[in-house]
């Protein structure tokens, strides 16, 4: 059934698949034909730009119930029926859930799990048999493959609703609820899923995903804490086709954090393949709690039973929401003190430090490139030098093309060791964006992104863009990226930042922050391991550990005052672009 994906040179190197799953996951590979994914991928392309809403890196369509990313939480207001394209698609998913229910208590674990198979590949091939869509299925490849994670302790928690419960048990006996809510996720190459554990108190039951359009790497992840036994597995990634459908329910919804890695290609199912991503449509089946309490065995994950105190909702946000905020007041508190006494120097614990702790995370996630840098390098000349000062992972040395000479250089040594890693054909070395050590007149092209806003001073501002200046051929351009004071969401950002001005720094200006990087908990284990080790700390709230990095935040004309000030440049474009300030200028003598 899949069409064949391009082999690739890897960006970002991907883990091989085990292709295990957590107990209580299933998928069925070949879930769908070909012409059904066609169909259902031109419904989803029939949806009106009004009834998608725009997320950071990808944008959703809800039926049924809209999903609230910000409480994490469905909106009570119902949006009506889901629609009916999707009609075939739900009642096959069903008859899976009903065969799975059928042989539950069927044998030992292990004949358990090869009797689910066994028995899912029997209805699915029956599915397909009586589907005239499914006809002209032939080739051996395209028969549907079926992994299942093996039994939980409890299959899928119960419903605590009087109202959910008996309208389960008029569905032949069945535990298992109808869908109601539909999420349909629309993923462009490259893009990934944060690792989170679907809220508790908001679905019951299994959670379905459909994938449409292309493959991509799933992979699950829990805390060794959480294992029953050492040898417990505390990862599970496994290789998603497209046409594919997964299916999470007891211990694999409830107590597995489950992402998709930010990065353009995996390991196909065999592990030695690379398959490049497309745009990935998934089609998400829920159905929602309405009593909006849970009380499953997973404590540690279940947002109805955390160890905050519990009441009416507006008492239990009142206190959770004062726990938090004395939390943060004594942490600033102790940041204050640290910075004031000189134990801590501002740029070589909130930059270089920092970035040297999360560099193996920040490489995992950093793949984007500004639609404007885009261009830039793309109208480099042949055989032009171009420089990245404060390269970070080398993503956009990886953007220039072939026929340009390429440098990078960046203040972060494992960061180097990682662009190293990856681009083969570079000048790389450690330095500082203030102390370039290369000959002046020496780049066709200077790039300088996310860099600027990490130095503390005006004056080490100035003199990184003076460097950059000074190593550009007369004629060269140079474009600058830095983070804006002008935020579009600032209840994300500034709010959630420390103002270096409240901790009574000396010389704090105005505009100075300390904002968090999270490795989450669904990280590797050694990333987490590392940052902590580094001067991290455990996020209790936000669940993974907390890195603090300094950031000037410019404002206004900031940015463009300071690339006039060096005198031998003209300002060819400024910009404001997504949280940034931007600004391309040409060196004239």
């Amino acid at each position: 059934m899949q069409t064949a994906q391009t082999p690739s040179v890897v960006s970002n190197p991907p883990e091989p698949p085990t292709q295990s799953l957590p107990r209580g996951a299933l998928l069925v590979e070949n879930f769908l034909s070909e012409r059904e994914e066609r169909s259902l991928l031109a419904a989803v392309a029939q949806l009106g730009d009004e009834q998608w809403q725009r997320l950071a890196h990808r944008r959703v369509c809800h039926f049924g119930y809209v999903f609230n990313y910000l409480t994490r939480t469905f909106e009570s207001e119902r949006l009506g029926n889901l629609p009916r394209w999707t009609d075939r698609v739900v009642e096959r998913i069903q008859r899976v859930q009903s065969v799975v229910e059928q042989i539950k208590s069927a044998g030992p674990e292990a004949d358990s799990r090869l009797a689910v198979e066994a028995a899912v590949l029997r209805c699915m091939h029956s599915e397909l048999s009586k589907d005239e869509l499914h006809c002209s299925r032939t080739a051996a490849t395209h028969e549907p493959v079926v992994r299942f994670g093996g039994w939980s302790d409890v299959l899928m928690a119960p419903p605590n609703d009087v109202t959910e419960l008996a309208a389960a048990m008029q569905r032949g006996g069945s535990v298992q609820p109808a869908f109601d809510q539909l999420t349909i996720n629309e993923y462009e190459c490259g893009v990934g899923l944060r690792a989170h554990v679907d809220t508790h108190s908001s679905f019951w039951g299994a959670i379905a995903s459909v994938s449409l359009g292309s493959s991509c790497a799933f992979e699950f992840r829990r805390d060794a804490v959480h294992t029953k036994h050492a040898s417990d597995p505390i990862q599970h990634v496994v290789f998603v086709p497209r046409c594919s459908l997964l299916i999470m329910d007891g211990e694999s919804r409830y107590a597995w954090n489950h992402f998709i890695p930010m990065r353009k290609n995996d390991y196909g199912a065999d592990g030695r393949e690379l398959i490049n991503r497309g745009t990935r449509i998934s089609l998400t089946f829920r159905h929602v709690r309405h009593s909006r309490q849970c009380d499953c065995k997973w404590v540690a994950f279940c947002d109805s039973q955390s160890d905050t105190p519990k009441g009416s909702g507006g008492d239990y946000k009142s206190a959770s929401s004062k726990m938090i905020e004395a939390a943060r007041q004594k942490h600033r508190s102790e940041l204050s003190e640290q910075l004031r006494s000189g134990h801590l120097r501002l740029e070589e614990h909130f930059v270089h430090k920092a970035y040297e702790s999360i560099a193996p995370h920040f490489d995992d996630t950093r793949f984007a490139i500004w639609p404007r840098v885009r261009r830039f390098l793309s109208l480099l000349d042949k055989d032009a030098c171009c420089i990245d000062i404060g390269c970070g992972n080398g993503k956009h040395l990886g953007e220039m093309a072939g026929h340009v000479f390429k440098f990078g250089c960046d203040a972060c040594p494992t960061l180097m060791s990682i662009t190293r890693s990856k681009i083969q054909l570079a000048q790389l070395g450690v330095a500082l964006a203030e102390n370039l050590p290369f000959r002046n007149q020496s780049f066709d092209g200077a790039i300088c992104i996310a860099v600027l806003h990490h130095l503390s001073s005006a004056s080490a501002r100035l003199a990184a863009l003076r460097e950059m200046a000074r190593v550009l051929t007369i004629g060269g351009k140079g474009i600058v990226y830095v983070w804006a004071r002008e935020q579009e969401h600032e209840h994300k950002t500034i709010d959630r930042w420390i103002a270096l001005s409240d901790l009574g720094v000396d010389g704090a200006e105005n505009n100075d922050y300390l904002a968090p990087w999270l490795v989450h908990v669904g990280a590797r284990e050694d990333w987490k391991a590392r940052a902590l080790e580094l001067g991290g700390e455990w996020d209790h709230t936000r669940r993974g550990v907390k890195v603090y990095r300094y950031y000037h935040l410019f404002e206004g004309d900031e940015l463009v005052s300071l690339v006039q000030s060096l005198g031998n440049v003209r300002v060819c474009s400024s910009f404001y672009e997504r949280s940034n300030w931007g600004c391309v200028f040409e060196r004239v003598y």
